[in-house]
């Protein structure tokens, strides 16, 4: 068996994926490792690529086969479950890594260190033509341990070609992780923190690419409210399936994406509304004067509403 493998996923990333193969081909490991890569049944041309990529690689790559598209979500449950390694690294096809020691240090730094459940490290931003000198990833300053408690109350970015994680320490995707989830990669890194310590690597080893046809580049730019949304189902999910073990700190990450939310969305509006009742649910007392303000503006007909503020106006 492998002493580790890539879980490789990619879909419709012709122009990219290339790239990605081959710097998982160039790293240097003393240790055996498979390639293990899942298209989604892409219509681009990236099927052919992985298979004669495949073809030429016989020793090292496995091919996942799927038989119809099932979203990005299915196909790393799909991935993951197809491994063999005693460590899993996450990849997916538009984005690439840098380092040619990549696995290699993160390994050695796990079989150090039986108590880490995974390692991350930093990354580059790219775009289609050069680099993103300002993103908006979080990079934090030094090494170090983490915990699940510093994952949800710091905001904690880790990207998915950042991760090697052990395969003993991930349980079973719970039954609700299906189609409906689009960040699967938060719930994975909550299943895994779960079950203890991380260390995050100050080095960028790895890109991470920003482009039009990305899920990023969607959830961010044309559906951010369907993105936080998504993110607080499976925080809502994670508290039950976990026993409520973090309770506060979940609850805290659900309270600070509502407020997005609400600070970014008409006080009239649908986004708003579900925000709003949903940060009820859990802070009622807290947030009773957001109750008050959209009862008073949102809720009374504008013509009504506007004699009100008249009235209160004039005194009259």
């Amino acid at each position: 068996m492998p002493k580790l493998s890539v879980c490789f996923i990619t879909y419709n990333h012709a122009k990219y994926v290339t790239q990605a193969l081959e710097s998982v081909l160039m790293q240097h490991c003393n240790f055996d490792w498979e390639l293990v890569i899942s298209d989604d049944c892409s219509i681009d041309g990236t099927a052919e690529i992985i298979k004669d990529f495949a073809d030429k690689h016989p020793a090292k790559v496995r091919l996942n086969v799927l038989e119809k598209n099932v979203g990005m979500t299915l196909n790393w449950v799909s991935s993951i479950a197809a491994c063999r390694g005693e460590y899993i690294a996450l990849l997916e096809g538009d984005d690439y890594w840098t380092d040619e020691n990549k696995l290699q240090k993160q390994v050695d730094l796990l079989d150090k260190n039986k108590d880490y459940v995974f390692a991350a490290h930093d990354v580059e931003v790219v775009r289609e033509g050069g680099k993103v000198e300002n993103d908006y990833l979080l990079h934090l300053p030094g090494c170090g341990v983490f915990t699940i408690r510093d994952f949800l109350a710091k905001g904690i970015f880790l990207q998915t070609a950042s991760v090697v994680f052990r395969r003993s320490a991930f349980p079973s995707f719970p039954p609700w992780a299906d189609k409906r989830i689009k960040t699967i990669d938060t719930l994975m890194y909550l299943l895994l923190s779960s079950k203890g310590n991380y260390y995050y690597m100050a080095e960028k080893m790895s890109c991470y690419r920003i482009h039009e046809g990305g899920i990023s580049y969607v959830s961010w730019t044309t559906r951010q409210n369907a993105f936080e949304f998504d993110v607080v189902f499976v925080l809502n999910q994670f508290n039950a399936f976990s026993n409520y073990s973090f309770n506060k700190e979940v609850e805290d990450k659900i309270e600070f994406y509502y407020l997005s939310i609400i600070r970014g969305n008409p006080l009239r509006s649908d986004a708003y509304k579900k925000a709003l009742f949903g940060l009820l649910k859990i802070r009622p007392k807290k947030h009773l004067n957001l109750l008050k303000g959209y009862v008073i503006n949102g809720m009374l007909p504008l013509k009504v509403y506007s004699l009100y503020r008249k009235f209160l106006k004039t005194g009259k």
